[in-house]
């Protein structure tokens, strides 16, 4: 059934590839290979009921660390199902509020946009929908 769907994505992410492939091995050998974002978003797209390509939301943006935000959307999903991306130009494998990291960490993790108030944008997204069991 559709559902809301928000995803956010770094393309700089050296451990999940955005054009798809074998995930960065981390620890215990194979992690397995992901679909590209745009092969996801045709995925999920067709499941919930969405025209792609998505939308421009607004202008893209800085914010912060050389990061630019690209937020899309798909306005026309089927009742109950919704497909965002905010796209993060510049940012690595990273929360989007970015916070605290060792800095031998940094060549693998890469950038992140300090301050990014991605608990607020989650909610915000997430309370626009009530979906029945």
């Amino acid at each position: 059934r559709p559902v809301p769907v928000l995803i956010m994505n770094g393309t700089e992410d050296l451990l999940i590839p955005i054009d798809g492939g074998p995930v960065a091995p981390m620890f215990f050998g194979d992690r397995g290979s992901v679909l590209s974002l745009d092969e996801t978003l045709s995925v999920l797209g067709r499941v919930n009921g969405c025209t792609l390509p998505l939308d421009d939301v607004a202008e893209p943006r800085d914010v912060g660390n050389g990061i630019t935000l690209h937020a899309r959307r798909a306005d026309d999903c089927k009742l109950g199902g919704a497909l965002d991306l905010m796209l993060f130009q510049g940012m690595g494998h990273r929360w989007p509020g970015g916070g605290w990291l060792p800095p031998r960490m940094r060549p693998i993790r890469g950038e992140a946009p300090d301050g990014f108030p991605v608990a607020e944008v989650i909610w915000s997204f997430a309370s626009r929908f009530i979906l029945a069991p």
